[in-house]
């Protein structure tokens, strides 16, 4: 019998495709990936694979992935050019290097590789691999593959942690983005250690100086778009003056 909390992730997570297992979702693609002769329907195939993939638990039949496996993932990906189609945004491309990477060796590797993931969704807006899914969904379902490991597997910075909780913020509009960017920052100003390390990369001091900078841009745009504003108001105002000016 299925827990409910597992059903509450599945819905969230994957909204589209539900895995039994890494095993069926593997032998679904293996017939996928057989039927058509070009390129573009074994790309779709493939993604509709890491869809599928997305909704699996670590214990399940097949999952980790083996080694084989996971190298599939990146050579078919490779040989049918997949790069170019469309389903593959670079949300989708976060999701192949997640299965693609070898993670059978144990929670070690599946928190590197998950810490991974979520270094690569940051501030990504596109649509996941099967065209629905938004990026927020995806890193909270990462987020919940960490905990689930347990800190004694995957131990969590809190330099990372914030990076978690961005990865997971709606940035799909620029004030959203704005929003996100000032929590990121208020999380961070909040760690006292300036060395303390991300999620795969960076400190709280390098992480804070982007951030920072990347406000910078959000302040600028505020800028001018106010003057914008102002200088459509100056010029509708001189417009509708101009015929009492005539007048006199």
């Amino acid at each position: 019998m299925l827990k409910f909390g597992v059903i509450v992730l599945f819905l969230v997570y994957v909204p589209t495709t539900v895995a039994t297992t890494c095993d069926a979702c593997k032998t679904t693609y293996t017939a996928d990936k057989a039927a058509p002769a070009d390129n573009p329907a074994k790309c779709t195939a493939l993604a509709k694979y890491l869809t599928c993939l997305e909704g699996s638990e670590k214990n399940d039949a097949g999952c980790q992935l083996a080694t084989a496996d996971a190298t599939i993932i990146k050579t078919e990906y490779d040989s049918f050019s997949c790069s170019t189609e469309a389903a593959f945004t670079d949300t989708c491309i976060c999701q192949k290097d997640f299965w693609k990477t070898d993670q059978k060796s144990g929670a070690a590797a599946v928190c590197g590789a998950s810490m991974a993931y979520i270094a690569c969704l940051k501030g990504k807006t596109n649509k996941a691999c099967d065209g629905s899914t938004d990026v927020t969904a995806l890193a909270t379902g990462v987020d919940t593959r960490i905990t689930k490991l347990g800190k004694a597997h995957c131990p969590v910075t809190p330099t990372c942690q914030c990076e978690i909780h961005n990865a997971e913020s709606d940035i799909s509009t620029d004030a959203k983005k704005c929003t996100a960017l000032t929590a990121l920052k208020t999380c961070l100003s909040a760690i006292t250690s300036t060395t303390a390390t991300g999620c795969i990369t960076g400190t709280q001091a390098t992480l804070l100086t982007d951030t920072n900078t990347k406000l910078a841009t959000c302040a600028a745009d505020h800028v001018t778009f106010a003057m914008t504003s102002l200088v459509v108001s100056v010029l509708v105002n001189m417009f509708l003056w101009r015929p009492s000016v005539l007048a006199l």
